[in-house]
C-alpha cells in the first residue's frame, strides 16, 4: 500500500500542470465580481451560433448578471470567429458597451485579467475603462481607472508599464492593486510576467473610483477613444489576488487560448521535485 500511495504521489506530481489544473474555471477563485466571454457571449454555457461578424448588442456577465450591451445598432462590436487558438473574440473599432453599473467602486483592491489583441495602442483607447463622467470634475485625480493596450492604467495620473499587445497575436493582460491602494501600487503582468514601469504620474494619489454611472469596454469614458482590437475574455475580482490564485487564472487562459504563460516559480519548483522523486523510485 505505501509503494501504491508513492507511486500515485509521484504520477500526480509528474503529471503536466494544464492536466491537473485545466478544469479550473474563474468562478471557483473567489470574490469574482465580472466575467464576459466571446465563446458564451449569452453566458448559457452552450455553444451560441452566431455567424461570423455577427452585431453584439448584449455580452452575458456569467459572474453577477451586470451585462454589457449597446442598443445603437451603429455602434455595437461584432463577433470575430477563429480569432484565437480556434476560439471568437468580440471585436471593436468605433463601437462600445456599457454595463449596467460600475463593476469596481472606491477603493477597493481589484484583479483584472483580459484576452486582448490590440490593432494600435493610442494613448487611452480602452479595453475597460471603470469611472465615471457625471457630476462635478469628470476626472478627479484617482478615479479614471482605464486599462488600455499600451499597457497603462490611466486615473488622471497613470501607471504605464514598458511594454504593450500591439501585436497581431492575443495576450493575457492582468493588472492587480490592494484595497486603498495609490497608484504606483498597481501591478500589471503580460502572460505571466510582471512589467515593469515606464512612467508614473501623481503616483502617491490613492485610487478611488466612483460609484455611479457605467462600466464601459471598448471606449474610455473621455469619448471618442475607442479601442481597435479584439477582446476575447474579461475576468474581474473586488480584491487583490494572492500570487498563487493570480496564477491559476493566467494558467486557465493560457491553455484555453493557446497563448504561452510563464509559470510562477512554485510551480517549477514543484515539477522539478517530481521529476527527482520519479528518478529516485526508479533507481530503486
Amino acid at each position: 500500500m505505501r509503494h501504491l500511495l508513492f507511486g500515485v504521489l509521484v504520477l500526480a506530481l509528474l503529471a503536466p500542470a494544464g492536466t491537473v489544473r485545466a478544469a479550473l474555471l474563474p468562478s471557483q477563485v473567489n470574490d469574482l465580481v465580472f466575467w464576459v466571454d466571446a465563446s458564451d457571449i449569452d453566458g448559457n454555457g452552450q455553444p451560441d451560433g452566431l455567424s461570423g461578424g455577427a452585431p453584439i448588442g448584449e455580452w452575458v456577465d456569467k459572474a453577477s448578471g451586470n451585462n454589457a450591451s449597446q442598443s445603437t445598432s451603429t455602434l455595437q462590436p461584432t463577433l470575430n470567429l477563429g480569432a484565437v487558438n480556434g476560439l471568437p473574440a468580440v471585436t471593436f473599432a468605433s463601437d462600445y458597451l456599457a454595463t449596467g453599473s460600475q463593476i469596481i467602486t472606491g477603493t477597493s483592491g481589484r484583479t483584472i485579467f483580459a484576452v486582448a489583441q490590440a490593432n494600435d495602442t493610442g494613448s487611452n483607447q480602452a479595453i475597460l475603462s471603470l469611472t465615471s463622467m457625471a457630476g462635478g470634475d469628470p476626472m478627479p485625480d484617482g478615479s479614471f481607472y482605464t486599462l488600455s493596450g499600451e499597457v497603462a492604467v490611466r486615473l488622471k495620473g497613470y501607471q504605464l508599464f514598458d511594454q504593450d499587445i500591439d501585436s497581431p497575436d492575443f495576450s493575457v493582460l492582468s493588472i492587480a492593486n490592494a484595497t486603498g491602494a495609490v497608484i504606483a501600487g498597481i501591478d500589471g503582468y503580460l502572460n505571466g510576467v510582471q512589467m515593469g514601469v515606464a512612467d508614473q504620474g501623481l503616483g502617491g494619489v490613492t485610487i478611488d473610483t466612483r460609484s455611479s454611472g457605467e462600466s464601459l469596454i471598448g471606449v474610455a469614458h473621455t469619448g471618442n477613444t475607442y479601442f481597435n482590437g479584439s477582446i476575447a475574455e474579461l475576468i474581474v475580482y473586488d480584491r487583490e489576488l494572492a500570487p498563487g490564485e493570480m496564477w491559476q487564472v493566467t494558467e486557465y487562459l493560457g491553455l484555453k487560448y493557446g497563448i504561452d504563460v510563464v509559470p510562477e516559480p512554485s510551480s517549477v519548483m514543484l515539477l522539478l521535485a517530481a521529476t527527482a522523486l520519479a528518478l529516485l523510485w526508479r533507481r530503486r
